[in-house]
């Protein structure tokens, strides 16, 4: 935080008529690792295609875990399944 500040601070004395919501607070180095860095999330999943798939196989060694939470409401891993074989069903007739 404190190299923030004295960014801030530098920023506006190199240029007092530029706004301070458009003082950019990062380094060039602080930039690249929240925007890249820390942004490489990609994972392969080989021989698992399908989200259902993948909901299933977690249902199997983890079926009282909670899958989704909204509004208040709660379904685990079983209960998802459930449904989402219910709504394969219903699509295939």
């Amino acid at each position: 935080m404190a190299q923030h500040y004295r960014t801030v601070l530098e920023t506006i004395a190199a240029n007092p008529q530029l706004e301070i919501r458009n003082v950019d607070l990062l380094g060039v180095n602080e930039r690249k690792q929240i925007l890249e860095e820390w942004n490489r999330t990609h994972r392969d999943y080989p021989h698992i295609a399908r989200l259902a798939e993948l909901v299933e196989k977690h249902a199997e060694h983890s079926p009282e875990a909670i899958a989704i939470t909204c509004q208040g409401k709660e379904l685990n891993y079983r209960e998802l399944n459930d449904r989402t074989n219910q709504s394969a069903c219903y699509l295939i007739r």
